[in-house]
């Protein structure tokens, strides 16, 4: 973070790549095969960047108890080389200081990735992210929405309620999705006792899985998953941020509609870019919810239909 007088503002890194969510698009238009080693490697990036955040301490080194509260697929970035990272940490609260529920009674986050006990306004802690990793992970694995409901009420209710379809398909062998599909019913417990104590416990049972099924689960393995529409979408941005580097404004240089044109232009060849990757997909665009609601999201039957937040 930067702190600049009384104001604190959250930096993050640029990746030069794709998030998750446009991924898995991506997975889908392409027709993508074999992405199961893929999806594998990038969840246990975003393991790694999860048990960074839970071990965190405080000056005392006491445990701060963070909790991101926000893993979601539009929140998971891949950068070119393949590797994953989670961001987004704006909805990040600390347990330390007594903060473990919706205090305010408002519930925050991307409705499709709540845990249940926050549903309900119990005492949270940091299985939470653990529940919402595991519908991240069965979604990249199934390539569609897990819980998305026909609005928020029936998304939450489908979250408390609805039994976790298996991840079972042409492309996965029956012992596969069936090893698969006990490691996300641990993960997606509804009861947090139930689930992994830690993402620690479940990076190693996804691991285990892979060493069992011979997968590679390298940064190739993600890589080679990338199609024709994420590289299109790589090299647009590359070209829009040469475009932005190419002009140069002189401090003492005279504010004029040309200068003005010239800053404002390399911003919108960014947005276009992004903008054309994500309309290729011909689906809806992901809109990032504002911090106090549960984001609207319509869909039919759990498990169906295409991939969409």
């Amino acid at each position: 973070g930067l702190v600049e007088g009384n104001n604190v503002e959250l930096v993050m890194d640029y990746v030069d790549g794709v998030s998750l969510s446009d991924l898995i698009r991506a997975w889908d238009s392409d027709h993508a095969t074999n992405t199961l080693a893929a999806a594998i490697r990038i969840a246990l990036d975003v393991c790694a960047g999860l048990a960074a955040a839970h071990a965190l301490v405080g000056d005392d080194g006491e445990p701060l108890g963070v909790i991101h509260r926000d893993v979601s697929p539009q929140n998971v970035l891949i950068d070119s080389s393949g590797v994953a990272k989670l961001a987004d940490f704006g909805l990040t609260r600390s347990i330390a200081f007594g903060d473990r529920s919706t205090t305010d009674g408002v519930l925050k986050g991307k409705a499709g990735y709540l845990a249940p006990e926050y549903v309900r306004g119990a005492p949270i802690d940091q299985r939470i992210d653990i529940f919402a990793l595991g519908v991240v992970v069965w979604e990249a694995i199934a390539k569609t929405r897990l819980f998305r409901g026909e609005n928020e009420a029936d998304t939450l209710q489908r979250i408390l309620k609805c039994e976790i379809p298996s991840v079972a398909s042409s492309s996965l062998e029956t012992m596969v999705a069936t090893d698969l599909d006990a490691i996300l019913a641990r993960a997606l417990a509804r009861a947090p006792a139930d689930r992994f104590a830690n993402v620690g416990e479940l990076a190693t049972a996804l691991e285990d899985f892979s060493k069992r099924h011979a997968l590679t689960i390298d940064y190739a393995a993600v890589t080679s998953s990338f199609g024709a529409t994420v590289h299109a979408a790589i090299e647009k941005q590359k070209a829009a941020i040469a475009a932005a580097q190419s002009i140069r404004i002189a401090p003492s240089t005279r504010l004029t509609p040309r200068t003005i044109a010239l800053a404002v232009i390399p911003a919108v060849l960014i947005a276009i870019a992004v903008f054309e990757f994500r309309a290729s997909s011909k689906k809806e665009p992901i809109a990032n919810p504002p911090e106090i609601s549960v984001s609207a999201e319509t869909s039919p039957q759990p498990g169906s239909g295409g991939f969409e937040i």
